[in-house]
């Protein structure tokens, strides 16, 4: 399995670019985007989505351990098929679902 983390500070069109590689990964089924971002929310703002479930409900539930099918119970399938992983809509929530989920190895 393949592993791609997109990273800047303050960059415009970084979300945009990750969700448009996730829809044009070449193994449909084989790719998740993950809305990390400590200010959180783009995602479920962009689409009018809720962001639960997402990096908030995966942070409660996986506060000791996380496994494949625990990730995949909290993603969310945008129209375009992509599964995503919302990022809470404030920065203080998703600070603090970063953190919850550090010390499992986020």
């Amino acid at each position: 399995m393949a592993l791609l983390a997109m990273a800047s500070a303050r960059s415009p069109g970084l979300t945009t670019a990750a969700l448009l590689l996730g829809m044009s990964w070449p193994k449909p089924g084989k790719v998740i985007v993950a809305e990390l971002d400590p200010d959180g929310g783009t995602i479920s703002g962009r689409h009018a989505a809720n962001p639960d479930p997402g990096l908030k409900t995966l942070a409660a539930a996986g506060r000791h351990y996380l496994s494949p099918p625990l990730v995949t119970s909290h993603l969310q399938t945008l129209p375009a098929g992509v599964p995503v992983l919302m990022g809470p809509a404030s920065p203080d929530r998703c600070t603090a679902a970063l953190g919850a989920l550090n010390p499992v190895g986020l």
